[in-house]
């Protein structure tokens, strides 16, 4: 199965981190957020990999040339207008139309979906379409028919809804459906409603398991660290990261920082300091520290939100 990732977007609600990089490569516990989306398909058994590209795209290159299974990842560059959710699955129809089924993933989500399970179920299950929903968190905003079929939002339906779910950005598809990929489909939805008139299945699988973030604004990206230290979600740290899951505090286990004891949620990189006081703040490598309290930043080399 091949695994597309989504992550052209300009990242418009997380500026000014934008304004320095695209959202693609926003760190969360210092790995960027399209690795961590190869990461869980990797880790999934999907190795066949492909993003989208259209934001500084030279630093998207840079990101994934650094990655020791570059070879096994496919670009697509949207110039020189982006394509959007539903362009991009055009744009890549070639590519995913090698293989029976593949999934596609926004790159701005972090989740425990597992999503070798979800293949396998959608694969036997011989439906056309699953979009993978969560009644655990996120807002619910899918609306699902009597059918368990795709209904529009719940404040622009084009069928009778019965129940809604937060769509975590996952989903699942045939191949077959690559045919009805438009160029113009600037949003997915638009593809999803097509497919039902079609006579494809767009199934609404919503699941109370599936705990998943979105990284949205500089606070769902704050909330994503916290997640993580509150160990709500598995993670892969760093190399040379050594963490306090207690106090919620993580810093390089190369630096002797001084933190003050009521310090908690803390995540601390290589950054200039004497003395770190704060309570869930976030101090990106490079960053200056001040001898001052910090309650809720997000410090950067470029500044603090």
């Amino acid at each position: 199965m091949r695994g597309l990732v989504l992550a052209a977007g300009f990242g418009t609600r997380l500026k000014p981190i934008t304004d320095i990089i695209p959202k693609a490569l926003t760190p969360v516990c210092g790995v960027p957020l399209a690795e961590i989306a190869f990461r869980c398909l990797r880790k999934n058994a999907i190795d066949d990999l492909a993003i989208n590209i259209h934001y500084m795209p030279e630093l998207m290159d840079m990101l994934i040339e650094a990655l020791p299974y570059h070879n096994h990842i496919t670009r697509f560059y949207e110039t020189p207008e982006i394509l959007g959710t539903g362009g991009a699955l055009w744009n890549a129809r070639d590519w995913l139309s090698d293989d029976d089924i593949f999934c596609v993933v926004n790159s701005d989500i972090i989740h425990n979906a597992k999503i070798r399970q979800l293949a396998i179920d959608f694969k036997s299950s011989g439906e056309d379409i699953w979009l993978i929903g969560s009644n655990l968190c996120g807002e619910k905003v899918m609306g699902i028919d009597k059918d368990g079929q795709y209904a529009g939002r719940v404040d622009d339906p084009f069928s009778e809804v019965k129940k809604a779910t937060a769509f975590t950005g996952i989903a699942f598809y045939r191949s077959a459906l690559v045919e009805i990929f438009r160029k113009d489909d600037f949003d997915v939805k638009i593809i999803w409603k097509r497919a039902l008139e079609h006579d494809y299945s767009v199934s609404v699988k919503d699941f109370d398991d599936i705990l998943w973030y979105d990284t949205g604004t500089p606070e769902d990206l704050k909330n994503c660290y916290w997640a993580i230290l509150d160990q709500k979600l598995k993670f892969d740290f760093p190399l040379g990261i050594e963490v306090d899951f207690e106090r919620k505090i993580a810093f390089p286990t190369d630096k002797k920082y001084d933190i003050s004891d009521n310090s908690e949620y803390l995540w601390i990189e290589n950054v200039a300091a004497e003395k770190i006081d704060g309570n869930r703040s976030i101090f990106w490598g490079g960053s200056k520290v001040e001898n001052k309290r910090y309650e809720n930043k997000l410090v950067m080399p470029w500044g603090e939100i």
